[in-house]
């Protein structure tokens, strides 16, 4: 198959994917009303399909640039694509936001995965500063309702790890990278997959803070002690 028609098969699954949630939603708002937290789920789920949109349609923009050149018709449209994805995905999360901040309060833990689905969609958007917001706020809850040890409070680490990265704030990363990582160590294992992909998020941001003259492996094995 053809990087074209593949392309092609993407969209036609997104799309399907789309009509399906849209229909989910239509369902829950017939069902519910409009300021049910099953609604706002429902919208958090649409939103997602939208942000994987964008994202296909970012990846396509960049392919088209490499091949036609950034101002050619078709990897403007791409871009145009994702930018209008990337916005439908804000407005249904934030609708979900506003709803759940009201239908269940600001500390609920569904209230935090509305902000994790927000911090995604604001890196996408190369809003580094309402996504740190987002992220601060997602594991401020997560904190607080299940402790510094569970493992959603780890992929809230991981989150705001990867904002302060993208900022520059090498250390501010490596401290939440390292705090994520030990609490999948013990909670998963060394060998799961979602530890090695933070290890290497901190070997990634090592080299570039104060500790980049030491010995990584050593390094990391005594901050475990």
């Amino acid at each position: 198959m053809s990087s074209e028609n593949r392309s092609y098969a993407r969209e036609e699954q997104n799309d399907n994917a789309e009509d399906r949630y849209k229909k989910a939603l239509d369902d829950r708002l017939h069902a519910v009303g409009p300021n049910h937290p099953a609604t706002a789920a429902a919208r958090l789920s649409l939103g997602m399909v939208y942000c994987e949109q964008g994202d296909a349609a970012r990846n396509e923009a960049t392919v088209q640039a490499k091949v036609l050149g950034p101002d050619h018709p078709r990897t403007i449209h791409a871009r145009d694509q994702a930018r209008s994805k990337y916005a439908s995905a804000e407005e249904q999360c934030q609708q979900a936001l506003d709803i759940l901040l009201q239908a269940c309060g600001p500390n609920h833990l569904d209230t935090a995965a509305a902000y994790t689905s927000l911090c995604l969609i604001y890196r996408r958007q190369g809003d580094d500063l309402r996504a740190e917001d987002a992220a601060r706020k997602a594991l401020s809850i997560r904190e607080n309702a299940l402790g510094p040890e569970h493992l959603e409070t780890a992929d809230s680490c991981n989150d705001l790890g990867i904002v302060y990265e993208r900022q520059g704030r090498y250390e501010d990363a490596l401290r939440l990278f390292l705090q994520a990582w030990k609490i999948q160590l013990y909670q998963l294992g060394r060998t799961h997959s979602t530890t090695q992909r933070t290890r290497n998020d901190i070997r990634r941001v090592f080299p570039h803070t104060q500790y980049r003259n030491q010995d990584y492996r050593r390094w990391l094995d005594e901050q475990l002690s």
